[in-house]
């Protein structure tokens, strides 16, 4: 996969990808049913699926440590904090406060309570292990 951050992802909601991930182009606002994304599929058609608007995330244009696309709302273990050099789980999220990706600590508001390290910093060293969507018991572990 590219590391294009125009590019999104969603979990399909429709009968035909039901639950799936699809990446492509978001389309908010314009139907009554909700958020889609739009791609080509493999045959070179023009496919349209409705998503799960919770679970949309743009993509940051970086890859992870090991060549992963990293997207909004993926959990990663972050090798960069400047506290020590045990890895720490983050989530990745955009702060429109501060303009910039972060790797933020779960629980907290990254535009009101920032507590991480800045993704575009970092990108490199970070690992995507999951996101919260497909793994909340990643962010749960963190918070307990």
């Amino acid at each position: 996969m590219q590391y294009d951050r125009h590019t999104y992802r969603g979990k399909s909601g429709g009968l035909e990808r039901n639950g799936q991930w699809v990446y492509g182009n978001l389309v908010r606002g314009r139907f009554e049913q909700g958020d889609v994304i739009t791609f080509r599929s493999e045959d070179g058609r023009h496919t349209t699926v409705f998503v799960d608007t919770a679970t949309i995330g743009q993509c940051t244009g970086k890859p992870d440590r090991y060549d992963k696309a990293i997207f909004e709302g993926d959990v990663v273990l972050c090798y960069c904090s400047a506290y020590d050099d045990s890895p720490r789980t983050r989530i990745v999220r955009w702060s429109d406060e501060l303009a910039m990706w972060g790797c933020q600590e779960p629980g907290h508001d990254v535009n009101t309570n920032w507590d991480g390290e800045p993704l575009g910093d970092y990108w490199h060293t970070v690992e995507v292990v999951g996101n919260v969507h497909d793994n909340p018991e990643l962010v749960q572990e963190v918070q307990s």
